[in-house]
C-alpha cells in the first residue's frame, strides 16, 4: 500500500500534488524535478489542505526554482549556511577569524532561523533592519552576558558595529553576485539613532594614558623593578629569607621568577609593552617581528640607535618602514635582555628568523619562524595577557588602572594604548607631525582624527618664533 495519494498533476505532469495517508490535518505536497540537478526531485509541504490554494502554491514555487536557475543561482532554496560556507575561505586569515565569531553569535542565529528565512533569496533591507535591531539590542537584553572589554553596559560602539557590517557586507555581496539573494540590501546603516550605541568620539574607542597621570607611573614603576627583578635572578633565581609555614598560605614571587613559565610571561609581557611605548609599533606588527628585524644602528660619532625594521609582510599597511625609537639603544639593550630570557626558556638561542615575542606553547618547537611552510607557529596573541596585568596593577586609591574615564564612561586600556602613548607624548615634545607618521606608518589624516596634534597651544613657541625682526604694530 502506498504511502502517499497522488491527488492532482499539474503543468502537463511536471508538478505533482500529493497527501500523506493518515494525515490528521490533511495537508498538501508538491513534488517537481530539481532544475539544478543536484537531486532527482524536489519536495515541499504547502502547508494547506485546500487543492486551489496549493495548486496556485506549488506552481509558484516551480517557477521561482527554475527562474533561480536560469540566473546562474545553483542553488534552489538559499540558506545563510551555504552562503557563510561557501565564502568564508576568501576573506585574509584575520578577517575569516571575525567572520566565525560574529557568525556563531549574531549572524546564525538571525540568518539561520529557518522560520524567519525559509528562502534567504528575499532578503530585504526591511530585514537587515530588524537584524541590526537584534544586534544592537542584544547586551541589553543580556545583561548576565561577559563582556571584559566592554565600555558601558548594555552598549556598542559605532565603529565596533561598522567592523561587523563591512565583513557581513561582503558575504551578501558575493551571495548578490551568485543570484543566491534576490537583491542587495542595504547593510551599512545609521546606527547612531539607537540609544544602545555609544556615543564616545573614536578618540576614545581604546583608553589612553595621560602624560602626567598616575596610572603611567604606576606602570612605569613596574617595567623598572621587574626588569631589575629579572636580570638580578636570571642565574641564581629569586632568593627570599626563609619564613616557615608561610609558603603554605601565601604564594611570594618566587612562583613568578623561580617558575620557568611565570618568569617568561612576565618577562614577554615586559618586553612587548615597553618597546610598545618607545616605537609606537601596533600590536599586529609587534606579534610578528623577528630576531633579524632588530638593529642597533651607530653613526661616526658613536651615537646608537634601536631600530625595528618592519617587513611589508609584517606591517598592518603592507609596505616597509624603519622604526627608530625614541630611547635610544635603551630598546636595543632591553631586547638583548629578553632574548637571555628567551634562551632560558626555550633552552636555545633563537634563530635569526624566529619570532622575538613567541608562544609559551611552543616550547619544545625546533622552529619558531612564522611562514606559510610553517603552519603550526601563530603570531602571539598578547591582549588577555595585557588586560589581566594592568586589572592587576592598582593606583594611590587601590582601583585598578585598567580603565580611563572618558565622559563618565570606563573604557579599557589595550596595548594598543602604548602606541597611543608614544604618539601622544612625541607630539609633547614637539616632534615634526609628518617624520612621526613615518615612524609609526600612518597618515597626518589619521594622526588629525585620532590624537589632538593641531592644537595650536602645544606649538605657540614655534608659532611666535621669527628668523627676522618683525614689525607687529
Amino acid at each position: 500500500m502506498s504511502s502517499y495519494e497522488i491527488v492532482a498533476q499539474l503543468l502537463g505532469k511536471e508538478i505533482q500534488l500529493y497527501k500523506l495517508v493518515g494525515s490528521s490535518k490533511g495537508n498538501l505536497y508538491c513534488r517537481f524535478k530539481n532544475p539544478t540537478g543536484n537531486t532527482t526531485y524536489i519536495r515541499k509541504s504547502l502547508k494547506t489542505s485546500s487543492e486551489s490554494l496549493a495548486t496556485k502554491k506549488a506552481i509558484d514555487m516551480y517557477n521561482d526554482a527554475h527562474s533561480k536557475v536560469r540566473l546562474g543561482a545553483g542553488v534552489v532554496t538559499s540558506s545563510w549556511d551555504l552562503i557563510f560556507n561557501e565564502f568564508i575561505s576568501r576573506l585574509s586569515s584575520r578577517r575569516k577569524q571575525l567572520a566565525y565569531d560574529y557568525n556563531e553569535r549574531w549572524w546564525k542565529p538571525f540568518f539561520g532561523d529557518k522560520k524567519r528565512f525559509p528562502d534567504l533569496y528575499l532578503l530585504n533591507d526591511r530585514d537587515l533592519m530588524a537584524f541590526w535591531r537584534f544586534r544592537i539590542e542584544y547586551w541589553e537584553k543580556n545583561p548576565d552576558k561577559i563582556r571584559t572589554a566592554s565600555k558601558e553596559i548594555g552598549k556598542t560602539s559605532d565603529t565596533t558595529l561598522r567592523y561587523e557590517a563591512y565583513t557581513l557586507k561582503f558575504f551578501l555581496m558575493e551571495a548578490f553576485h551568485k543570484n543566491y539573494i534576490g537583491k542587495m540590501p542595504t547593510v551599512i546603516q545609521d546606527w547612531k539613532t539607537y540609544p544602545q550605541v555609544s556615543s564616545l568620539n573614536v578618540k576614545h574607542r581604546r583608553g589612553r594614558f595621560e602624560l602626567d597621570g598616575e596610572a603611567i607611573e604606576v606602570v612605569r614603576e613596574w617595567w623598572r623593578s621587574t626588569r631589575k627583578t629579572l636580570n638580578k635572578t636570571r642565574d641564581t633565581g629569586l632568593v627570599l629569607p626563609k619564613a616557615e609555614g608561610k609558603w603554605k598560605f601565601e604564594k611570594d614571587d618566587r612562583i613568578i621568577y623561580n617558575h620557568p613559565v611565570n618568569r617568561y610571561s612576565v618577562a614577554l609581557l615586559h618586553g612587548i609593552t615597553i618597546l610598545a611605548s618607545n616605537s609606537g609599533l601596533r600590536p599586529y606588527e609587534l606579534s610578528r617581528i623577528a630576531w633579524k628585524d632588530i638593529e642597533l644602528h651607530e653613526d661616526e660619532d658613536g651615537s646608537k640607535y634601536s631600530v625595528v625594521h618592519v617587513r611589508p609582510e609584517v606591517s598592518k599597511v603592507k609596505k616597509h618602514r624603519d622604526v627608530i625609537c625614541r630611547d635610544r639603544d635603551t630598546s636595543w639593550k632591553r631586547l638583548m635582555e629578553f632574548k637571555l630570557e628567551w634562551t632560558k626558556f626555550f633552552g636555545r638561542e633563537p634563530k635569526p628568523s624566529e619570532l622575538v615575542f613567541a608562544n609559551i606553547g611552543y616550547r619544545d618547537f625546533q622552529d619558531l619562524t612564522l611562514s606559510k611552510s610553517n603552519p603550526k607557529v601563530k603570531p602571539l596573541k598578547p591582549h588577555q595577557s595585557v588586560r589581566r596585568w594592568l586589572m592587576s596593577l592598582k593606583d594611590s586609591e587601590g582601583k585598578t588602572i585598567y580603565y580611563q574615564e572618558v565622559e563618565g564612561v570606563k573604557v579599557p586600556r589595550t596595548l594598543y594604548s602604548f602606541r597611543a602613548l608614544y604618539i601622544s607624548s612625541s607630539l609633547a615634545r614637539g616632534l615634526e607631525p609628518y617624520t612621526l607618521c613615518r615612524n609609526c606608518g600612518t597618515s597626518l589624516e589619521m594622526l588629525e582624527k585620532h590624537y589632538d596634534y593641531n592644537k595650536n597651544l602645544q606649538f605657540r613657541r614655534e608659532l611666535t618664533a621669527h628668523k627676522v625682526i618683525m614689525d607687529f604694530e
